[in-house]
């Protein structure tokens, strides 16, 4: 009896010591400057290491111009916290197809260049960076963390527990203090692009709507922010553990802001209708949906191209790049319901299909070329196209053009070859 009342007292000691308070002040609630746990610098320091390894790796995209109109948007949400606290929220665009954001436990926050091409207004945008802004503000991250380390020390207790209790040895407390060793080592920051519990992501939802109606935006476009994301998500084939990629999650967004919205409504029923920034907003898409839309066509998400194309040509007309990557999309396309056949069964349904694509891939590098006529990618894909085909007249015709406006292209040596191959 003596024997498991020790073991008992030792199993609480240690659950004690090893509890982490996940009862941390946000940070616009401090009434001076922050100042950092030491769990929490470790934090910023990996995140600082992991941001410098992400900059080197080219994941960024370029464009100085849409990454400071983004952060500007940033600022205007978070208002006067960064000045009081000395702190610093930074907003990055990450080259990525799919849909999502992330913040990081220093500040940084990243926004996938998919979001910003499927937002319709600054108001939209100002939302999600709202509630990206509130996982740092409100350190969700530093709650998360020790929440996780909180429930290991449970389990260790109830191992501790069992195994006095038993006469087992303890030495699988040890193997499962290992064992979460290696999930925290290799865990990096997995939370900032999984997303954090319900609860966390609840309250950063009802802070950003906070946060967006201080600002003047439309409180309407909290709402349509997630109706974009929960209809882009809702019949993707390809399964991305993102946490604005997966369609679950945005419709629990799309829930608290309908509520939000509805409370709002009901309780200031004369309260003007906030902006949108529509205009401004989409001042700074021209480069950003041809772009992304490039990136889904890598990744064979031609419906998803096909949107941002259309999009672009609405907004701005036609030209020789929108032709030539609407041309892509629909030769990629084609190749790519060829290769789906059945090896042995008859399906003259698809391949009417591809022949329709095929058809109007033609036209549209065509039309590319007649809005310029040296244009270098219609000239190649229409060579590979003419190639494919089997019409060798063609195919040497627009590969020699082609060679002749980018005779260093990183593809020349191939398509040399494809030449040599037809003479």
């Amino acid at each position: 009896m003596m024997r498991k009342t020790l073991h008992g007292v030792l199993a609480l000691s240690l659950l004690s010591l090893s509890c982490a308070s996940t009862k941390i002040e946000n940070m616009d609630e401090l009434s001076e400057q922050l100042v950092l746990y030491s769990d929490e610098e470790n934090l910023w320091q990996q995140s600082d290491e992991l941001q410098e390894a992400i900059h080197e790796g080219g994941f960024i995209y370029d464009n100085a111009e849409l990454q400071q109109y983004v952060n500007d948007v940033l600022d205007k949400v978070v208002g006067n916290v960064e000045q009081e606290h000395q702190i610093d929220l930074r907003a990055y665009l990450i080259k990525d197809p799919y849909f999502n954001a992330g913040t990081y436990p220093n500040g940084v926050i990243h926004v996938h260049t998919s979001i910003i091409a499927l937002f319709e207004n600054e108001a939209q945008l100002a939302t999600l960076l709202a509630h990206e802004a509130t996982h740092f503000i409100n350190r969700h991250y530093l709650r998360h963390k020790r929440s996780l380390i909180n429930k290991s020390a449970f389990f260790q207790f109830v191992d501790i527990t069992l195994a006095g209790a038993s006469g087992v040895s303890t030495s699988a407390v040890s193997s499962g203090s290992i064992a979460l060793a290696r999930i925290l080592g290799g865990f990096g920051m997995l939370a900032t692009v999984y997303g954090y519990s319900r609860n966390l992501e609840t309250e950063a939802d009802f802070k950003a709507f906070d946060l967006i109606l201080k600002c003047g935006y439309a409180p309407e476009e909290t709402l349509k922010a997630y109706q974009l994301l929960a209809d882009a998500t809702k019949d993707e084939k390809t399964k991305v553990p993102y946490f604005y990629h997966t369609h679950p999650k945005m419709e629990v967004r799309v829930r608290n802001f309908e509520r939000l919205l509805e409370e709002y409504r009901r309780e200031t029923p004369d309260a003007p209708q906030g902006k949108t920034f529509a205009e401004e907003y989409q001042r700074y898409l021209k480069d950003i949906l041809l772009d992304n839309a490039e990136l889904d066509l890598k990744m064979h998400r031609f419906l998803s191209a096909d949107r941002q194309l259309n999009r672009y040509q609405n907004m701005n007309g036609v030209n020789a790049r929108v032709r030539y990557l609407q041309g892509k999309s629909h030769a990629a396309n084609a190749l790519s319901k060829l290769r789906g056949r059945h090896p042995k069964r008859e399906q003259p349904d698809i391949e009417q299909e591809a022949d329709a694509l095929k058809a109007s891939a033609y036209r549209d590098f065509h039309d590319a070329l007649a809005l310029n006529e040296d244009y270098p990618p219609a000239l190649k894909e229409l060579g590979m196209l003419y190639y494919r085909d089997r019409q060798m007249d063609q195919a040497k015709k627009y590969f020699q053009q082609f060679l002749s406006v980018q005779p260093d292209d990183v593809d020349a040596a191939y398509i040399r070859g494809y030449i040599h191959e037809m003479e």
